[in-house]
């Protein structure tokens, strides 16, 4: 028999049990958001200040590398529905983190190199991580959670990444140049400083859950054999 509304179990309870699963997953996911909301905001603002790129220029290349991210959830969804259907069940977080690890140098040359050309490429494999972030944790939540708190853990991720990601992402990017550097020209500086650090902790982060993720399933394998 389903569920009644009083005997759905309470969002913060489940949380609080499963804490080492779903908090490594809010930090490394609020991570890319806030890597995903600065790199939007300030990337124009970098072509514009370092390489002189005009409006025509920047916007045609950034919303080609936005296309060419959102396309590939297509080729990626194939790969991880192809693994899953072979029984690999903790394949979206898996493959996420492979994503992350090689791309990550993309991260380093982004705002490193001094070809406008070579960093908007970077800046396109990056889209590849933090363009299509939401359908990965929106996975894990649809097999770890029960169904009675998909919907209120999918909201509360889904604030959190518009309130944090929003909030900190712009704002820490121009804290660091005006208030550390004072110096406008090093807006590239102040990107890398936070896309290299919050992809690190988002990749350090997603492993933790992934080790929580495998006890799970190896938990509901023990029981269903018993």
């Amino acid at each position: 028999t389903s569920q009644g509304p009083k005997d759905s179990p309470r969002l913060l309870p489940f949380l609080k049990a499963r804490w080492p699963l779903w908090l490594p997953l809010f930090l490394a996911f609020n991570m890319i958001s806030i890597l995903s909301f600065a790199l939007n905001s300030w990337m124009p603002t970098y072509l514009d200040r370092q390489f002189g790129w005009t409006p025509i220029q920047y916007g045609s290349a950034l919303g080609l590398t936005s296309l060419a991210a959102a396309g590939s959830l297509v080729v990626n969804g194939y790969i991880v529905d192809h693994f899953y259907k072979s029984g690999v069940k903790d394949i979206h977080l898996k493959f996420y983190i492979g994503l992350m690890a090689l791309i990550m140098p993309a991260f380093f040359l982004m705002f490193s190199v001094q070809n406008p050309f070579v960093s908007v490429a970077s800046y396109a494999l990056v889209q590849f991580v933090t363009v299509p972030f939401f359908v990965y944790i929106a996975a894990v939540i649809v097999m770890m959670a029960p169904s009675q708190v998909r919907g209120r853990l999918t909201a509360l991720y889904a604030a959190s990444f518009t309130i944090l990601g929003q909030g900190l992402g712009p704002t820490v990017v121009a804290a660091i140049t005006d208030y550390v550097f004072k110096d406008e020209a090093k807006l590239g500086v102040s990107l890398a400083i936070v896309a290299i650090s919050c992809i690190i902790l988002a990749f350090m982060g997603s492993i933790w859950a992934l080790t929580q993720i495998r006890k799970a399933l190896r938990e509901d394998a023990g029981k269903a054999s018993a």
